[in-house]
């Protein structure tokens, strides 16, 4: 089984960012150079990979906790097409459903997913406008991330998440976010945390102060009438 490059640092947790408790496996790698990312081990790809045995034991886990998803993330999943493929036909011919966590850099890898049946929910990073991406990720073809959008749209259940970083989201940047998806079902707001282990991929950046619940929130409202559900993901 090609397993790629998968960080053997699993275990099932239950994240604010799912709706249950979900088996998380780890892609490592990305394309992108958010300076305010806290996954920055697994950016670099210097954890661990897991092996098949590995994976055969948090299965099991899973299995005996009652866990029902798996979830891919990353680093960015679809920089693996061949490994994330193959590890999503394999979970999902187990009894799995599949929930992949994308940038939405290569729709054309997501494609071949949905077409296969192989993911039943995408929660797809906004990292901000599309005139942002350039500036905040490093990466310039806005088009790949629109067709991503078009496509993660078409599904019955999906999510587009924005991490809010004062530097780059405030209440115009939000706003404009909320009239290009405007008419998607569900919109998260996540909350930057800068006092997570993992730290920032640019270290500077964690010396900034994140919003407050409350500051979310009021970010909310402005795009609540542009999605079916908008939540907030805050620890306070």
């Amino acid at each position: 089984m090609n397993l790629g490059k998968i960080s053997s640092s699993v275990d099932l947790v239950s994240f604010n960012n799912a709706e249950e408790s979900t088996t998380v496996l780890f892609f490592q790698g990305c394309n992108f150079v958010c300076g305010y990312c806290h996954n920055g081990t697994i950016w670099r790809g210097e954890d661990d990979t897991l092996t098949e045995a590995g994976l055969r034991r948090v299965l099991a886990n899973s299995r005996k906790k009652w866990v029902e998803l798996i979830t891919l993330t990353g680093g960015e999943p679809t920089l693996q097409p061949e490994a994330l493929e193959e590890t999503a036909r394999q979970l999902v011919g187990q009894g799995f459903r599949v929930k992949l966590d994308t940038n939405g850099s290569n729709p054309e890898v997501l494609e071949r997913l949905l077409s296969e049946g192989l993911v039943s929910y995408v929660a797809m990073d906004v990292k901000g406008t599309l005139s942002q991406y350039p500036e905040i990720t490093g990466f310039e073809d806005v088009g790949k991330i629109r067709a991503s959008m078009n496509l993660v749209r078409g599904m019955d259940t999906y999510e587009f998440r924005t991490t809010a970083f004062p530097r780059y989201h405030t209440a115009v940047e939000i706003g404009e976010i909320g009239g290009m998806l405007h008419g998607s079902r569900r919109y998260a707001i996540q909350q930057f945390r800068p006092d997570l282990d993992g730290g920032c991929l640019n270290p500077t950046f964690c010396q900034e102060t994140s919003y407050s619940g409350d500051e979310l929130r009021e970010l909310a409202e402005i795009v609540k009438d542009d999605f079916e559900q908008v939540i907030v993901r805050a620890r306070d």
